[in-house]
């Protein structure tokens, strides 16, 4: 059977008085919270039904929004996609019916992460099928048709449990009390659903939450670059004391020299190669107190003038680990390196790193150098964007 057209309109201008309501608040964060996506799945069967009794499984989907709240109860309204219907191994027939329904339900939370409720769901047929399985049914139709009314309503208990903040497990159970042109056949439907249920403010929110952390990223490296970065240097001692301890007098002397000149050569590469800000260092022993806030500690330019560091804080810096350049092996040079914030908390992008080790070759003006050019790059890049504007 067909559907009339003021049947056939009805679902469509559902759906359309919700896009545009959706449309109209969007920008209003008490719609979003408000506002739920239903993705799962149905298992059916058409109760009382001789022929098409194995369960039927299909896609759901679907809007909830939570309309009114009284206390704990809630009161929701949507739009669902489900097709129901049921099949039949022994006749190699299956029967499908779509519909959109328009649940109206109430809901009381049990706990903060569990709710149950009960809802009333009426029902607009889309289509209906009747088919054999696989190829035979372009040749051979079904002998058992079934021909449902236009309209249908269903019962629906459900469960909701919360798995993160912003999803949550729907299980629903429904039966179809809905009338049939056929008088043979009810069509009576058992439903058996479970999905997920996203929740279109807090799903949002996230998103916000990444764009938002990704701007103050990208605005603190431009900071930087009207501000400082502390290089920290190593100076190697707790090895040197180890090697002490085990007798190695003379070798813990060669790793404080080998430090010191290596030291000695990163500053000087620093005050040649490297322009995209001002930069002080400091030494690996100072910087536990200095990340605690110790005012007594001190800082020291390219030209090894001494800064209290009180007022290299006084505008944005962080601090930059030189890495694996104090590694001394046969075939590789190192070059590792990588920031970290006031706090000593280590930087991700748009702060360059490097953890890879370089083959030999690379001097200490070509890995500063280097630098420089990957922090101008990504500070250009950055720049560009328009919320920096």
């Amino acid at each position: 059977m067909r559907m009339s057209f003021k049947i056939k309109i009805l679902p469509i201008a559902l759906c359309i008085c919700f896009s545009i309501e959706a449309m109209a608040q969007l920008s209003q964060k008490p719609f979003l919270q408000k506002s739920n996506a239903l993705l799962g799945l149905s298992y059916s069967r058409m109760a009382n039904d001789p022929i098409y009794d194995q369960d039927l499984l299909r896609f759901q989907f679907g809007y909830i929004y939570n309309i009114y709240e009284q206390g704990k109860l809630g009161f929701d309204i949507g739009a669902l996609y489900t097709v129901k219907g049921g099949k039949s191994f022994f006749e190699d027939n299956y029967q499908t019916f779509g519909y959109i329904s328009v649940p109206f339900q109430l809901r009381y939370p049990v706990s903060s992460g569990f709710q149950f409720g009960l809802g009333l769901r009426p029902s607009f047929l889309l289509f209906n099928e009747t088919r054999h399985r696989g190829s035979k049914f372009l040749y051979k139709p079904s002998p058992f048709p079934r021909y449902p009314s236009n309209n249908d309503v269903s019962i629906a208990p459900f469960i909701e449990l919360n798995l993160t903040q912003r999803v949550k497990l729907n299980i629903t159970g429904s039966y179809s009390v809905g009338s049939s042109t056929d008088e043979n056949a009810d069509l009576n439907f058992l439903t058996f659903s479970a999905g997920l249920k996203f929740n279109f403010g807090k799903t949002i929110e996230r998103f916000e939450n990444l764009v938002y952390k990704s701007r103050e990223k990208d605005l603190k490296l431009l900071d930087v670059q009207n501000g400082s970065v502390v290089v920290v240097l190593n100076k190697k001692e707790g090895l040197a004391e180890y090697l002490r301890q085990q007798g190695q007098q003379e070798k813990a002397d060669e790793v404080l020299e080998d430090a010191r000149m290596t030291n000695a050569e990163l500053v000087e590469a620093f005050n040649n190669k490297f322009t995209f800000c001002q930069v002080w260092f400091v030494y690996n022993t100072q910087l536990t107190a200095v990340c605690a806030g110790d005012s007594t500690q001190k800082a020291f330019s390219t030209s090894y003038e001494q800064v209290p560091f009180k007022q290299v804080a006084q505008r944005e810096y962080v601090f930059f680990y030189p890495g694996d350049i104090y590694l001394n092996l046969q075939s590789f040079s190192g070059d590792g390196y990588y920031f970290q914030d006031a706090r000593c908390n280590k930087l991700d992008e748009p702060f360059p790193s490097s953890t890879a080790l370089q083959q030999r070759g690379k001097t200490m003006n070509q890995l500063v150098f280097g630098l420089d050019k990957r922090l101008k790059n990504r500070a250009e890049q950055i720049s560009s964007k328009p919320y920096v504007n």
